[in-house]
């Protein structure tokens, strides 16, 4: 190995303090799954569903230190579980309880993005 990443909820530490109810303060939290999954790479951009942490964006340009250059999470927290799938500049993602979700990518290596085209992580991707 020769790098890695994770959310700092991944911290045992910050596991034991995360709420326990969603932002209205009433409705309790469900327990939300803590692993990524779903990867879709470019040549320098890792997008990740990371189940209850939403869609997460990783710039690998270093594989050693690879960092979090963006992130969409929903409200009220669900568990994002399909590949990031891309369609002509957009990404799109669903969520278990929230649904589908469309975003363009602007951080760092957005012009990766290919501009036309379907691309996803678990069939195809511009940088093979």
């Amino acid at each position: 190995m020769v790098g890695a990443f994770a959310i700092p909820d991944n911290l045992l530490g910050n596991c034991l303090k995360q709420p326990i109810t969603e932002p209205d303060g009433v409705t309790r939290r469900r327990p939300i799954a803590q692993q990524n999954h779903n990867p879709t790479v470019f040549k320098d951009l890792v997008f990740t569903t990371w189940y209850g942490h939403g869609l997460r964006v990783i710039d690998i340009s270093n594989p050693m230190t690879p960092r979090e250059v963006g992130y969409a999470l929903p409200v009220p927290q669900g568990i994002a579980r399909t590949y990031p799938i891309f369609k002509d500049g957009l990404m799109y993602w669903a969520d278990n309880r929230t649904g589908l979700h469309v975003a363009k990518y602007t951080g760092p290596y957005a012009s990766e993005i290919p501009s036309q085209g379907v691309y996803e992580g678990n069939a195809t991707s511009p940088h093979q």
